[in-house]
């Protein structure tokens, strides 16, 4: 999140999360035609900074789950139309049937 945005990073249209930055978004990668995003966000009960995790999967949908966790390690999000991802730590185990993406993300277009 501390580099500077790109084209990449720039969310589809119609996936903003109302609590979220869509400016402070990044592209995390892609798999099976499913692309994933990172946004800062701020709680609006506590006021905590967090993270929400964006999934496009388009035309069949988007989804994104927001957490006040500066570490993000809570951080998962699924439905029908987009599968799931999960933030993981360095050593997680990863479950059969999903995929790394980049050090911190896992996903399963499938779940």
């Amino acid at each position: 999140m501390a580099a500077e945005s790109g084209p990449d990073d720039v969310l589809p249209p119609g996936v903003e999360d109302a609590t979220s930055d869509p400016e402070s978004s990044r592209f995390v990668g892609e798999h099976a035609g499913v692309s994933y995003f990172l946004t800062k966000h701020i709680d609006p009960a506590s006021g905590a900074p967090g993270y929400c995790l964006v999934i496009s999967n388009p035309p069949d949908g988007a989804a994104s789950s927001c957490a006040s966790d500066v570490n993000a390690t809570r951080l998962w999000v699924s439905s029908s139309e987009t599968g799931s991802a999960r933030v993981v730590v360095a050593d997680d185990i990863i479950p059969d049937g999903w995929t790394k993406l980049g050090d911190f993300l896992i996903v399963n277009p499938d779940k």
